[in-house]
């Protein structure tokens, strides 16, 4: 089961790199890491960071004591590293890194671990087709062509993987799901620049998606912005778009119907999170009735895994039986979560809500520890 979950988790990564989904495709990658512990993930994962931009996060799991020696010992993890160190201006530690009398190179340096098994070669082929070139070059074009050359298909075919005699099969990220996302925060930026339900663009898509039917998902919420934030006292980190009226509803509708279609967009988890859409109650209603088994090609322990990562991460101060049930559920199917260090982190949002200061800073201490933040 715990291989299985691995696996999904890794090809969903890719898919998701291919699409340019990268919310998705980094957070699934950074559970692929810490469920296997291998340092094929940990580089996959920096390269999707390097990819990205995001420098100081890939320095994070570079220097992660954990992964830092075995990063270290490869060909990709030091040009990785020296990658990153040149884009924070220290050419010393990348010149250091680069030493070739230590590192013993091979054909595919760039993008590959080195190591040549052939779940490794795997790898490889789907680094080269998903990271290998910029977002802005031809893996652009490939993302765009991936996702646009679908309208109103189902994704192409499932990867799958032998488990035995059985097959594994891998649904790759529903496209649409990702089109509609996308609807949802065109929507938010048309209304940060003086856009409202009568601008045409949002008229129509209002109109359509008020056609579109969300009856089979049981909660009438949805679709309708809440005057509860769904932080509990914690307001929404947007509070204009609490006052868009129908331009909020529309983006609520959007992005519940690409969950709805696709439940491991965490594109559309995430807006719905940093806008307040729902209430936790209304969430956790939302995520209860979605086909986690389905999505994940009728794997119910995959199925199983997502649905629990949802509901034990819907909000930082969730103290619903459900949110911690499903931790513990979680932890008790994934015991190497325990060091995940957004779970920890909400761990600590919910000690410290009710009143358990000491213990909140422990979990504080211990997510620092594990993240091995540098200096600045």
């Amino acid at each position: 089961m715990h291989e299985e979950i691995v696996a999904h988790l890794r090809a969903l990564r890719a898919d998701c790199s291919r699409n340019m989904a990268w919310c998705s495709a980094l957070v699934w990658a950074e559970k692929a890491v810490i469920l296997s512990d291998s340092v094929d993930d940990v580089l996959w994962l920096v390269e999707a960071l390097v990819s990205n931009g995001q420098y100081r996060q890939a320095e994070e799991w570079l220097t992660n004591p954990r992964h830092s020696a075995k990063c270290r010992a490869t060909a990709a993890g030091r040009y990785l590293g020296s990658v990153v160190a040149m884009r924070l201006g220290r050419a010393e530690d990348a010149l250091e890194l680069l030493n070739l009398e230590n590192t013993t190179l091979d054909a595919d340096l760039i993008g590959t671990t080195g190591v040549t098994s052939a779940a490794t070669q795997t790898s490889r082929q789907q680094t080269r087709s998903g990271l290998m070139q910029t977002p802005t070059a031809n893996k652009t074009m490939g993302g765009m062509h991936s996702l646009l050359s679908l309208p109103g298909q189902t994704p192409g075919p499932a990867t799958t993987r032998k488990k035995g005699q059985a097959q594994i099969s891998v649904p790759p990220l529903n496209p649409k799901a990702l089109m509609l996302y996308m609807q949802g925060a065109a929507v938010i930026q048309l209304s940060n620049i003086g856009g409202n339900e009568m601008t045409p663009s949002i008229k129509q898509l209002n109109t359509k998606s008020n056609i579109s039917s969300l009856s089979s998902i049981d909660h009438r919420s949805v679709g309708s912005l809440s005057s509860t934030p769904m932080h509990g006292n914690r307001p929404s980190r947007n509070d204009s778009l609490a006052n868009l009226g129908n331009i909020g509803a529309l983006v609520a509708r959007l992005w519940s119907q690409a969950l709805r279609i696709e439940p491991r967009c965490w594109e559309a988890w995430t807006g719905i999170r940093e806008y307040g859409l729902m209430t936790g109650h209304e969430e956790a209603r939302f995520i209860d009735s979605l086909d986690w088994t389905g999505c994940c090609g009728g794997s119910a322990d995959v199925g199983r895994f997502f649905k629990r990562y949802c509901q034990a991460t819907q909000t930082a101060y969730s103290l619903s039986d459900m949110a911690v049930e499903a931790t513990g559920d979680l932890l008790q199917l994934c015991p190497r979560l325990i060091e995940d260090p957004t779970l920890r982190t909400i761990q600590a949002a919910r000690l410290l809500s009710i009143g358990r200061a000491k213990e909140s800073l422990e979990y504080t201490v211990r997510v620092l520890e594990y993240r091995h933040m540098p200096d600045p």
